[in-house]
């Protein structure tokens, strides 16, 4: 059974008119691990006998697991990295949502932060929602400020224990998920596609859903995504659920939902969200 979640987030008359004012908006980011695996059957033919028991067992590994990104790398010998990144076929490195996008000590770059919910707030505003998750395809390219249209989903809220594959334009789930990740894997060709987790909210008592994150999955690879539980609100110029922000800003209030309710307060004084009980 879904667990009920609800926020609830507090401004006084002064504050509220500074934000509408400044054409700011409430946004929330819910965090996302994500972890991208291409098939590696063909690159195990010409590694050197010493290297090919590593590989081997880097990549089962990886499957027993799910939270481990193998790659091949000198001589086809495979390496394993955390499964908070992923290395894309441009060799690039990518992080899971929520992280500052600029280059690490590597030059790899992080995907900008998608607002999963967005909107203009009254002095008391209440966000409900439930830990059901869609997992959702777009064609939109992952650039500011663009704002994610989904363009297919899930009929109904994805399921951990269903392994889902993307193929004609909508997802198709049978047995086999590992009953910790939501995983699919992309047969379409075609378009470039983006894959991510979708939920579901009500704010201010208005239905809405709003992509959490976007990754760019290419034709065989496969994606599982994680959810972490966790939230970052703050105010920005976004205007629509979807948006693609440069970055958390450092003064967002993030926290962890180990809460079934929490009250969010802001502080004019400091610009700044507070949890007030």
């Amino acid at each position: 059974m879904a667990t009920q979640y609800q926020l609830t987030i507090i401004f006084d008359q002064t504050a509220l008119i500074k934000i509408h004012q400044a054409g700011q908006s409430v946004t929330i980011v819910q965090s996302v691990s994500s972890y991208v695996a291409s098939a590696l059957r063909s690159e195990t033919q010409n590694i050197p006998p010493a290297s090919r028991a590593n590989s081997i067992s880097c990549y089962a590994r990886a499957i027993a697991f799910g939270f481990l990104n193998c790659r091949p790398i000198k001589h086809l010998v495979l390496k394993c990295e955390p499964f908070l990144k992923y290395i894309g076929l441009d060799g690039k490195e990518w992080f899971s949502s929520g992280d500052t996008p600029a280059p690490n000590a590597n030059n790899a770059f992080v995907p900008p932060a998608v607002a999963w919910l967005v909107f203009s707030p009254f002095q008391q505003n209440t966000i409900a929602w439930s830990d059901e998750y869609y997992l959702y395809a777009t064609v939109t390219p992952l650039q500011q400020p663009n704002v994610i249209l989904i363009n297919s989903m899930t009929a109904g809220s994805a399921n951990m224990n269903s392994l889902y594959a993307f193929n004609q334009a909508q997802f198709i789930g049978s047995a086999g998920g590992n009953g910790a990740v939501y995983a699919v894997t992309n047969q379409m060709s075609g378009p470039q596609l983006y894959f991510g987790l979708a939920q579901q909210a009500q704010i201010n008592g208005s239905t809405e859903i709003g992509p959490l994150t976007a990754v760019s999955v290419l034709l065989g690879q496969s994606i599982q995504f994680n959810p972490n539980a966790q939230v970052s609100i703050f105010l920005s110029s976004a205007s629509d659920n979807g948006e693609m922000l440069p970055s958390i800003p450092q003064s967002a209030l993030t926290f962890a939902i180990t809460q079934t309710s929490v009250v969010v307060a802001y502080n004019d004084a400091t610009n700044s969200f507070y949890i007030a009980y």
